[in-house]
């Protein structure tokens, strides 16, 4: 699979250069940190990804060896959660029964890829919401690439790139800290609060204010009917891997931001 050239990002170039972040632009900043670290353990074997290379284009790094182990166990604690609630058991799903998962802050993540591809997305519907910057370049890049195209059941992709829309997969843009335009893109996009659902949230609450946060957990308790809610967040910021972590987000988020990590649950 030959990966779309993703030309270098302006505020890849200012982080280089030193320059700090808007609140806005910092957290876009983290998903491209993300995804080069994803990249960085899949090319060294940690898992088997064969997309995420799509969005690093000429921005692959090699990590140290503590943050590929680190994402190593982010991809399997997610990738163990969903494949739970595929099965059937959580949020009361039945197995085969059609359901949905949403994944809040869904960035340039591959998930849907990787699961379609091994057919176990069987009667579900997989929703993304990010920044509709980070929505743009994901869906111009996966426009480029036919093997991830042909794993989108009757895709139809907005002129401007700010949202796709199909059976199994719905990408759409958003701002978490305005639930109800989120809420209003998801129901376009066909989001049933009758149908089993899994909610993700992968180092996103974090970056919100704590009014925000709640917010988005209790709208997805109120507004479903059976849901269970997954959220993977960034704690204990002194030891070995948060020390590391702390001097990343740093460097793009202000203190006021990076504070929030707690010390534990």
């Amino acid at each position: 699979m030959q990966a779309p050239e993703i030309p270098t990002i302006p505020i890849a170039v200012r982080r280089k250069q030193g320059v700090r972040f808007g609140k806005d632009e910092g957290v876009q900043v983290t998903n491209d940190d993300a995804n080069i670290s994803k990249a960085s353990a899949a090319k060294l074997g940690y898992y088997d990804d064969p997309f995420v290379q799509v969005f690093v284009g000429p921005n692959s790094q090699r990590r140290a060896p503590l943050i590929n182990r680190g994402y190593y166990a982010r991809v399997q604690a997610i990738t163990s959660i969903i494949r739970s609630f595929l099965k059937g058991g959580l949020a009361g799903r039945k197995e085969n029964e059609p359901a949905q998962i949403v994944a809040y802050g869904g960035g340039f993540d591959t998930t849907f890829f990787r699961l379609a591809q091994s057919g176990e997305l069987e009667n579900v519907k997989y929703f993304e919401v990010d920044f509709q910057e980070v929505v743009i370049r994901k869906l111009k890049a996966v426009a480029k690439v036919d093997s991830m195209m042909e794993l989108i059941q009757n895709a139809q992709i907005k002129d401007d790139f700010s949202a796709l829309q199909a059976d199994n997969y719905a990408v759409t843009s958003g701002d978490l800290r305005t639930m109800n335009d989120v809420v209003q893109s998801l129901t376009d996009c066909g989001f049933s609060s009758s149908a089993p659902t899994l909610f993700l949230s992968e180092c996103v609450l974090v970056y919100l204010e704590a009014d925000d946060a709640d917010a988005v957990i209790e709208w997805s308790a109120k507004n479903t009917e059976r849901s269970v809610f997954v959220t993977y967040e960034q704690i204990r910021p002194d030891d070995a891997f948060g020390a590391v972590m702390m001097d990343n987000l740093k460097v793009s988020l202000s203190f006021a931001v990076t504070s929030t990590v707690e010390q534990d649950m």
